[in-house]
């Protein structure tokens, strides 16, 4: 698997015209074996979204990155394995990861 590698990570400051000289877009990635570098930005699939994350994420640094902040009634599976709530601070999510979150509702 070969790794997607970007200058600087996108955002919307740093990404209009004249104001990077490293432009952040598909065609100015790398293409790099994922053993070369050590990587600062990874990408994720939430709920069939791409994320941004940092390199060394974990399922708890996630979810404020979400906006989540009440895990209550939160459920996470990532590559169809449901991981246990007493895991997530310790799991650790890798590149191209999928990510399920599901939230539990009340009512009838």
């Amino acid at each position: 698997m070969w790794l997607r590698l970007y200058p600087h990570k996108p955002d919307p400051v740093s990404t209009g015209v004249g104001k990077s000289p490293l432009p952040c877009c598909a065609h100015s990635a790398l293409l790099v074996p994922p053993k070369v570098i050590k990587l600062i930005y990874m990408e994720v699939l939430v709920n069939n979204q791409t994320i941004t994350t940092p390199a060394s994420c974990t399922i708890n640094k996630l979810l404020p990155l979400l906006g989540i902040s009440d895990t209550r009634g939160i459920a996470v599976a990532v590559n169809e394995q449901v991981i246990a709530k007493a895991n997530w601070l310790t799991f650790e999510l890798l590149p191209e990861d999928k990510v399920i979150l599901i939230k539990a509702t009340q009512g009838g």
